[in-house]
């Protein structure tokens, strides 16, 4: 799978684990762990040992490390309260799980069945870029992830890229579950029909058709199962924001409530108040 896929599987996550652990700031670890495989991994592999490997598939692509991380997650949250190790090793393994690494056991068990397989790759940056800016699919899994981003963090978008654009990823959100599950409905025909097409990914297979229409049609489902809950709903009607607020559970160590600060009560109700006027 290429990037934009690999950052929606993360966003996905972030948002079920956002919504559960009552931290929103879990959306952009699990984000980053979906990224970080390729984004080590590529130039790495494919630049720093061209000579000697030449496969961008190596160590953030194995399942000890992301496991490894996982249980350090599970003890931190344990001990301290915060997941965001275990956010960050989720959103890693659901990037070894796209990039089906069963099927490459040296790179994915390494180092138990020996050292890394050399790959020959001359072109792959030239491929790789061609890959991104020509599929359909990264287009959609991009834009829809640049959506719910917007969303969660609105305060921080409001800063630096005004009012408007996050209003605008407001408006166009209820199309994102139609617009994912769409092209995985598409990938799900091309993969019945056993069509290899450059239609929706650059150089896909019947394989990658079927990983394509799970990622489409699951991301439609958790967009759709959780739109109303923070931290996406924290983009809506400022009166759905105290609605949120208000029947949030309280915190009795911090004295917030489980959704949003309570503390932000009464800046939402001047917001209303503003907008009233």
């Amino acid at each position: 799978m290429f990037l934009a896929c690999h950052l929606f599987a993360g966003v996905l996550i972030g948002v079920v684990l956002a919504v559960h652990l009552r931290d929103r700031r879990l959306l952009l670890f699990a984000a980053a762990g979906a990224l970080l495989p390729d984004l080590i991994d590529k130039p790495l592999g494919h630049i720093v040992l061209h000579d000697s490997i030449d496969d961008g598939r190596i160590f953030m692509h194995g399942l000890f490390l992301a496991l490894v991380l996982l249980f350090i997650g599970l003890y931190l949250w344990r001990r301290r309260g915060s997941f965001a190790a275990g956010a960050l090793a989720c959103g890693i393994l659901s990037h070894q799980i796209l990039d089906t690494m069963w099927e490459v056991p040296v790179s994915w068990y390494y180092p138990l069945l020996g050292p890394y397989q050399p790959g020959d790759f001359p072109d792959f940056l030239a491929f790789a870029l061609w890959s991104e800016v020509g599929s359909l699919s990264e287009w959609v899994f991009a834009a829809s992830s640049a959506i719910v981003l917007l969303l969660a963090f609105r305060e921080t978008a409001e800063a630096y890229l005004g009012s408007r654009a996050v209003a605008l990823a407001g408006r166009v959100f209820p199309a994102a579950p139609f617009l994912s599950a769409g092209m995985g409905a598409v990938a799900l025909g091309l993969f019945g029909a056993g069509v290899e097409s450059d239609l929706l990914m650059v150089g896909d297979s019947p394989q990658a058709n079927l990983i394509l229409a799970l990622a489409g049609i699951g991301g439609a489902a958790v967009l759709t199962r959780y739109r109303d809950s923070a931290p996406l709903a924290w983009s809506g009607d400022p009166r759905h924001q105290l609605d949120l607020v208000r029947q949030a559970p309280l915190d009795p160590e911090s004295g917030t409530g489980g959704r949003l600060h309570l503390d932000d009560e009464l800046s939402i109700g001047d917001e209303i108040a503003r907008d009233d006027r």
